[in-house]
């Protein structure tokens, strides 16, 4: 019965495929923390767009685990 919030930077390619995810914030809780970067290496994005073209970027993200 553990919850908590990873926040996480993840670097995006070009493509929207995740380059490399890191912990910026702890949820106090290890086994949340590596299932919040398991589960974001996983995601796709819409990639960020600079004069037309798309680029590679990152993004802060948070991931909340609750009970409900």
């Amino acid at each position: 019965n553990i919850q908590g919030t990873t926040v996480l930077i993840v670097r995006i390619d070009a493509n929207g495929g995740v380059l490399d995810v890191e912990i910026e914030k702890s949820s106090g809780n290890r086994n949340l923390d590596r299932e919040a970067v398991k589960a974001a290496k996983r995601w796709r994005f819409n990639p960020e767009s600079r004069d037309g073209k798309k680029v590679e970027s990152r993004v802060r993200v948070p991931v909340e685990f609750v009970l409900k």
